[in-house]
């Protein structure tokens, strides 16, 4: 359940992001790496989807609330490459800290996030947004 108002809680009700998990770096050891692909659609302009999802704290929405998500640096948090977010969250129980980094930042068609603190061994995230239909801007 969304804890948003107006815009942001209509997209978090009606889809996930649009959401691209890739492998692309090489693993620092053998062990094995997964690449997941997720696409959704909005029939909403690019600029409004991105605006979205390029708000860190706006994770907290979207979130499934078991896992106690929480972002931890004082909002607003000016997004960029190089920009670090903290994050705390729960897993059976378990209290976790995660930090990931903003390696690219390119309103409104795509951004990547990374992991150097947190529960994954190998975390690289990118984000990519484009126009699809008519129904998109």
């Amino acid at each position: 359940m969304c804890a948003r108002r107006g815009t942001a809680a209509r997209l978090c009700r009606r889809a996930r992001p649009h959401v691209r998990v890739l492998s692309e770096k090489l693993p620092v050891d053998a062990a094995p790496t997964y690449r997941i692909e997720r696409e959704q659609w909005l029939a909403r302009p690019i600029a409004v989807v991105f605006a979205f999802f390029g708000d860190a704290t706006n994770l907290e929405a979207i979130m499934s609330e078991w896992l106690r998500f929480s972002v931890i640096i004082t909002a607003p948090i000016v997004m960029d490459a190089g920009t670090l977010i903290e994050y705390r969250l729960r897993w059976r129980r378990i209290p976790l800290r995660w930090t990931t980094l903003i390696e690219a930042w390119e309103p409104p068609r795509r951004f990547v996030d990374s992991q150097p603190r947190g529960p994954y061994r190998l975390w690289h995230h990118t984000h990519t947004f484009s126009r699809s239909s008519p129904l998109t801007s």
